[in-house]
């Protein structure tokens, strides 16, 4: 039952989102632009339900707070996989990406222009949510100092550090990540995104990836949350598994059925996406929806699409916007909701979070991108000025050799 009404929901958010970019076409144009020819236009699909799901997710994760106050994964397997196994499938997205960057470029990668890109991606949109996040904070404890302003800035500091420095609660707030809950999630990214030259050189040395993946192994299983680098294995194999010459990708048909299979075995058997079990599970559901043959084809939808275009703004933005419009409803009837009714208003919810994230996309996303990918002018600055540091440092190495 609840399987059905999460599917539900998320064909809710899709049609309705098909029906507002068919009335509002220029909101469309406005976000998707121009696809890039080299852009896998079923990565932005799969992008899009991901992050709906999570909004779900989340929800229903607020229903149990409200009522009891303990911050806690669903008991439900499909409940909890729409958070857990969703981003467990980000990981894999962004290894899909970036190592098929290292293995395209035999290993080579322009890592100045890379994590200027990165940052360039990541940071606006997550400091605008921060930035909201100690609003919703200031406004919570009454715009009155509860704590000594060194341990205030301390605890400031320690959110705009992408929850390298934890997550404290703020302002003597109880809870306060309930209200930001996602970050933890960004912290793993950052560490993969460092430990991409360390692979890059691995697979320059042994001209395979399997050096580099093993290391990736061996790290996803010294705890502090790196089991999830698991994921970042799987999407680096797909790389391999989907690249033009290779005989492993091109039995689609098996592939969408094994990919169907896995979305069905994975809350049978599973009711999280930690493990070996859920890796090798959403291995296939990952390539069956880069494949996006049979039903998976409708990730190249334009409305899901759409969704996948703002899907950082919703991952980011939907969890104060819950806890904002949960206020507003009351915790007592948020909590006091039946499941039918819940999700009934999960759809409203979303409808807000889509809504919302769209306009951070074009006011906040869409400004950045535009400058970290080279075509404002903050970003040719700094990368001019990379460029001629290496010259110069080139020239004196010539003239110390002569």
């Amino acid at each position: 039952m609840t399987a059905l009404l999460g599917l539900a929901a998320l064909a809710a958010f899709v049609l309705l989102t098909a029906v507002c970019l068919r009335c509002f076409p220029g909101i469309a144009r406005k976000v998707m632009g121009e696809d890039l020819p080299d852009r896998v236009t079923a990565l932005d699909g799969l992008r899009g339900l991901l992050a709906l799901s999570v909004v779900i997710h989340h929800c229903i994760v607020f229903h149990s707070y409200l009522d009891d106050g303990v911050w806690r994964a669903p008991p439900g397997n499909f409940e909890n996989l729409l958070g857990q196994a969703a981003v467990a499938l980000f990981f894999m997205v962004s290894a899909y990406l970036f190592w098929g960057r290292v293995v395209r470029g035999d290993g080579r990668l322009d890592w100045a222009r890379f994590y200027i890109g990165r940052a360039f991606r990541l940071a606006p949109m997550y400091y605008f949510t921060v930035t909201a996040f100690l609003a919703i904070i200031a406004v919570e404890t009454g715009f009155t100092l509860r704590v000594p302003p060194a341990e205030l800035a301390r605890e400031i500091g320690a959110w705009l550090t992408f929850a390298f420095e934890g997550a404290p609660d703020v302002n003597g707030l109880d809870h306060t990540f309930t209200i930001l809950s996602t970050l933890w999630t960004l912290k793993l990214e950052w560490l993969f995104y460092f430990l991409l030259p360390v692979l890059a050189l691995l697979y320059r040395a042994t001209r395979t990836s399997l050096a580099a993946l093993a290391l990736l192994l061996v790290l996803s299983q010294t705890g502090g949350g790196r089991d999830l680098f698991l994921f970042f294995v799987g999407g680096s194999i797909a790389v391999h598994i989907l690249e033009a010459d290779s005989p492993f990708g091109r039995p689609r048909t098996i592939w969408a059925t094994a990919g169907a299979a896995g979305l069905v075995a994975l809350p049978y058997f599973f009711h999280d996406a930690r493990g070996w079990g859920p890796a090798i599970l959403l291995l296939p559901v990952f390539v069956a929806a880069l494949q996006a043959r049979g039903p998976w084809a409708v990730l190249r939808w334009r409305p899901v699409r759409f969704l996948g275009h703002i899907s950082y703004s919703v991952y980011l933005i939907h969890n104060p916007l819950i806890y904002l419009i949960t206020r507003a409803i009351g915790a007592p009837a948020y909590s006091s909701l039946g499941m039918t009714q819940l999700y009934g208003v999960t759809i409203l919810i979303g409808i807000a979070v889509i809504a919302v994230s769209t306009a951070t996309y074009v006011m906040v996303e869409a400004l950045f991108l535009q400058v970290g990918s080279g075509r404002g002018e903050i970003a040719p600055t700094i990368l001019s000025s990379i460029d001629r540091a290496r010259r110069l440092r080139s020239v004196r190495a010539r003239s110390t050799r002569n």
